[in-house]
């Protein structure tokens, strides 16, 4: 199991409870192995969530953590998605001495 960290923002028009959306698809796909921590703003009459999620994953990459997103997230929180930040941390195994 690999770190991984993973922001993602959302933008769409508000009134169309964007929030409650991604909060429920964010714990829904992440749930068992992370932490996900959500912020919502509203500007020029638009919805903006934040989302961090911390954990743990068998994803290796970028890529693959993409693909899980896109295979399972709703059609509609996935197109109100603006720009996402992916950290993974591969798991190091070995002794003290060689990492």
């Amino acid at each position: 199991m690999n770190d991984f960290r993973l922001e993602i923002c959302f933008i769409q028009k508000k009134g169309l409870a964007l929030s409650d959306k991604v909060k429920k698809e964010m714990n829904m796909l992440f749930a068992l192995q992370a932490e996900c921590f959500t912020d919502t703003k509203e500007k020029d009459n638009m919805e903006i969530v934040t989302t961090e999620i911390r954990g743990k994953g068998s994803w290796e990459n970028e890529e693959q953590i993409i693909a899980y997103i896109e295979e399972h997230l709703e059609l509609e929180v996935l197109t109100s998605i603006y720009g996402y930040s992916i950290q993974v941390f591969p798991n190091k195994k070995g002794c003290l001495h060689c990492g």
